[in-house]
């Protein structure tokens, strides 16, 4: 429709800067007038966020228990026209706050990163560093209890310990060797192999069948 009409007109594309539509005008660089364009909006931000934005937890947690009291009306069955609309309705609103919910906490946490965001790195460092401290095994004592620090004793320790628990003569004493031979069936009677086939009763087939 608009190339028909207006035929020869072509777009001028000015040079990128700040928006030329605003009303007032300031002398200064470019971020100060974004600066006193910013600021002269504070009022309207503010009654725009108090309108829209302000305690968006609580509005979200209105809307979803109002949700759910609604989802067990339509799933007992006594429902109406008015209560699916109602239901579609909050379905929407609670999905629309949600969204705003998440963007306003990437926000927060975006600026608070801005302003904080070196303490933090050391603070995220710092607990690793104590995380991996706890978890680590800086001592262990031998069979004469003696304290192996470097690295490379406890590693040449608990190496011979698992060697010498796998070996055909292990850690175990006699009897500790004899309990587990115990408890251990080498093999079974003749007997219990022929049990090993035999059924505890007659089936359905034998019972129907064969006479």
């Amino acid at each position: 429709m608009w190339l028909t009409k207006f035929e020869s007109s072509a777009p001028h594309f000015l040079v990128h800067g700040v928006s030329d539509h605003s009303q007032m005008s300031y002398e200064g660089s470019v971020i100060d007038q974004l600066y006193c364009r910013v600021k002269l909006l504070k009022s309207d931000l503010g009654k725009l966020n108090r309108a829209h934005y302000s305690d968006l937890a609580g509005r979200v947690k209105e809307c979803s228990d109002r949700l759910s009291q609604v989802q067990r009306v339509t799933m007992q069955g006594s429902l109406s026209q008015e209560d699916l609309i109602e239901e579609r309705n909050l379905r929407f609103e609670f999905a629309r706050l949600s969204r705003v919910e998440v963007s306003l906490m990437s926000d927060k946490a975006r600026a608070t990163w801005i302003e904080k965001g070196d303490l933090s790195t050391s603070f995220f460092f710092r607990s690793v560093l104590a995380y991996k401290n706890q978890h680590k095994i800086s001592v262990v004592m031998d069979d004469c209890r003696r304290s192996i620090t470097k690295p490379e004793g406890i590693e040449e320790l608990v190496v011979n310990f698992y060697k010498g628990l796998f070996r055909s003569k292990g850690p175990l004493t006699l009897a500790q060797s004899q309990m587990i031979k115990d408890v251990i069936v080498v093999s079974i009677s003749e007997e219990a192999c022929l049990q090993l086939n035999v059924q505890p009763s007659s089936d359905f087939y034998e019972h129907h069948w064969k006479k």
